[in-house]
């Protein structure tokens, strides 16, 4: 009966079921798989989401001075700094993070943990404060003396709870945070000083963010080399306070590190 069915009602009988059942099992994965790979981002997409959803936060605030994708140039080498905030308490600068997963973390640590998947996945990650304290000490080249200047860590996905170290909030305490009092109190006129220095410096930089990546690609190459990014000489293996790492030869006068 079944089969007098398919003849009469379904084109080709049972042929052509078969051939559809098929043709469903090939497609449909098929499908979820392109779904999925869509759906992956790559780091760079993830990190400029998160950057953008500061960036938001930031105008939305209302602050008085506010720079994003502070490009500037020192000793040859080009740095990219997320966000800079200038208000009476000071000038923040601004490292973001958009990670999903629990983060842990603490401020002397030489690198931070994102555990996903209850576990199953770890990944290690050069520790943020360390990393902001570069761009602080950058931007306070740039600045008179006295000038106070912060370092914020922002996760953007608000996973700050295990994370043990000062400077680093959740995305929904970056505002509460920039308007509290530090000590210190900057004049309308000191801001607005300020705010001129770091837009001259910004437009000194003359870098476009394509020539920044492809700088750090060819200095993540020279690493891998052995060879010094910043002067050429040879990176040695050296002992530190936290276990050993690579330092350049020409230590003191370059001071150029790298993990281990």
């Amino acid at each position: 009966m079944l089969s007098l069915f398919l003849s009469q009602s379904v084109p080709g009988g049972w042929p052509f079921l078969v051939a559809l059942i098929i043709l469903i099992m090939i497609v449909v994965p098929a499908l979820v798989a392109f779904r999925r790979k869509k759906a992956r981002k790559t780091s760079l997409e993830q990190g400029r989401e998160g950057e953008e959803e500061v960036r938001l936060t930031l105008e939305r605030s209302g602050q008085p001075g506010i720079f994003d994708n502070f490009m500037l140039v020192e000793n040859g080498r080009s740095r990219q700094i997320d966000h800079i905030v200038v208000n009476s308490n000071g000038v923040f600068v601004i490292e973001t993070k958009n990670l999903s997963g629990q983060i842990y973390g603490e401020e002397d640590w030489q690198e931070w943990t994102q555990v996903l998947s209850y576990g199953k996945v770890k990944n290690k990650f050069y520790n943020p404060v360390k990393q902001n304290l570069t761009h602080v000490r950058c931007v306070q080249k740039l600045l008179p003396k006295g000038v106070p200047v912060w370092s914020l860590i922002v996760f953007v996905q608000n996973n700050t709870a295990f994370i043990r170290s000062r400077g680093v909030v959740a995305l929904s305490q970056l505002p509460a945070v920039l308007d509290q009092p530090t000590g210190y109190h900057l004049s309308a006129g000191q801001i607005e000083e300020i705010c001129s220095l770091l837009a001259k410096a910004q437009a000194n930089a003359k870098i476009s963010d394509e020539e920044h990546v492809r700088e750090v690609v060819q200095m993540r190459a020279a690493v891998e080399a052995g060879i010094c990014p910043r002067c050429g000489g040879h990176l040695v293996e050296r002992e530190g306070r936290y276990g050993p790492f690579y330092g350049c030869e020409n230590y003191p006068k370059c001071k150029f590190t790298k993990k281990r």
